[in-house]
């Protein structure tokens, strides 16, 4: 069986992650509009609206902004990550999970050693030439380490 190659693929920020926080801020506006407009005057419900609104808002935009970038690499037995961000390490290596999968993109994780959880998004537009492969890695199932020498049946996920 062949395994899926080695690799390194670009990640960032995703745009459908921007869109929609675009269109939930929209429709956010839009019904605080729509309860404004029939009251002759705002009363402290509407204004507590607002500025929970405003507060989920901000909180929503400054998480895709500090969204990790950097590079997540396969090579054949382990995958690594080379990033930056506020709250991810530099380099780290674990175990990838995807989450969601819409075909021009995934919602990946990767799971350091310490168990300190990196969330990515992966789209075909960061790098369409590597794409088809980084799917394949993906989704290709664990490669098995050799048997034990002493004989031992028991085989090792090294994926």
């Amino acid at each position: 069986m062949h395994q899926a190659p080695a690799l390194a693929f670009r990640v960032g920020r995703s745009r459908i992650h921007g869109y929609l926080l675009i269109a939930l801020a929209s429709l956010g506006v839009l019904t605080g509009v729509s309860w404004l407009n029939p009251l002759d005057a705002a009363g402290w419900r509407q204004a507590l609206f607002f500025i929970t609104f405003s507060i989920a808002l901000a909180i929503a935009v400054r998480q895709w902004l500090r969204w990790p970038s950097g590079e997540l690499a396969w090579d054949g037995l382990v995958w690594r990550w080379r990033g930056t961000g506020p709250w991810v390490v530099e380099q780290s290596q674990g175990v990838l999970q995807h989450h969601l999968d819409w075909q021009s993109g995934l919602l990946l994780s990767l799971r350091s050693e310490t168990g300190k959880r990196i969330w990515l998004w992966a789209q075909r537009g960061d790098n369409a030439q590597q794409w088809a492969a980084l799917r394949r890695a993906v989704f290709a199932p664990a490669r098995w380490a050799e048997p034990a020498a002493d004989g031992d049946a028991a085989q090792a996920v090294t994926r």
